[in-house]
C-alpha cells in the first residue's frame, strides 16, 4: 500500500535529521500529472532484497534526508539477506514482464546498484527506514502535505508496478479512515514504499 501521510510525518520528525541548507524544490502550481512526475521521480528509489529464501523481491522508497535516508515499507526490505538500491535517472529504460521485465533490467544496470541497510522499523504501521550509500545531497526532498486530502481530490501513486520501474498510477480520494486514505490509483507490486502525492507534488 502506498505510505500514509499521518504515520509518515510523524515517523519522518522522529527520524530523520534534516540539512542545514536544503536543495531549494521546483514549486508546482499546476496540476498537470507531467509536472507531478517531474517533480516526484528524482526523490524516488528502486530497492532490491535478495531474500533469505532465495528469492529476489523489489519495492519503492523516498529519500526524505540529504545523507541517504529512505522512507519505505517494511515488508519491502524485511528479511533481506543483501539489500540494494538505485537512483533514478531519466535515461533509463524499462521493459515489461514479456521483454524481461525487472530481472533483465537489473542485469543491464547492475552498476548501478549500490548497499543499502535499514536503520530503524516500525512493525506495527509497516515502515521502515534505509540508508542507502547514494549522493542524495542534492535530491530537491518532496514535501510533507499538512493537510489530509479532500475527498475528490486526485493523487498519484509514485513507484515500480508490475516490473515497470519509475512509473506511476492516477487516481482520485474517495474516503478517509482513520487517517488511512481510501483511493482508487491502481497499486501493483513494486508500488509498495512509493509516495502518494497530491497535485502539489506534496507527500
Amino acid at each position: 500500500m502506498s505510505l500514509r501521510i499521518l504515520i509518515i510525518s510523524a515517523v519522518v520528525m522522529s527520524c530523520v535529521h534534516a540539512p542545514e541548507q536544503p536543495s531549494a524544490l521546483p514549486t508546482v502550481t499546476t496540476a498537470k500529472p507531467v509536472d507531478v512526475i517531474a517533480v516526484a521521480l528524482p526523490s524516488v528509489v528502486l530497492l532490491v532484497a535478495q531474500k533469505t529464501d532465495g528469492t529476489t523481491t523489489f519495492g519503492a522508497g523516498l529519500i526524505v534526508s540529504h545523507d541517504g535516508q529512505v522512507l519505505t515499507n517494511l515488508h519491502v526490505v524485511s528479511d533481506a539477506r543483501t539489500l540494494s538500491a538505485m537512483q533514478y535517472s531519466p535515461d533509463f529504460v524499462s521493459y515489461t514482464p514479456m521483454d524481461g521485465g525487472l530481472e533483465r533490467f537489473l542485469f543491464e544496470h547492475k552498476n548501478y546498484l549500490v548497499k543499502a541497510e535499514v536503520i530503524r522499523s516500525d512493525e506495527e504501521n509497516d515502515l521502515s527506514l534505509v540508508r542507502v550509500e547514494l549522493d542524495t545531497s542534492k535530491i530537491p526532498l518532496l514535501k510533507f502535505a499538512t493537510d489530509l486530502p479532500q475527498r475528490g481530490e486526485r493523487v498519484i501513486a509514485v513507484g515500480h508496478p508490475r516490473e515497470t520501474v519509475w512509473s506511476f498510477s492516477a487516481g482520485m480520494v474517495s474516503a478517509l479512515h482513520l487517517g488511512a486514505i481510501q483511493h482508487d490509483a491502481a497499486i501493483n507490486p513494486g508500488s509498495s514504499g512509493g509516495p502518494l502525492l497530491n497535485d502539489r507534488a506534496e507527500v
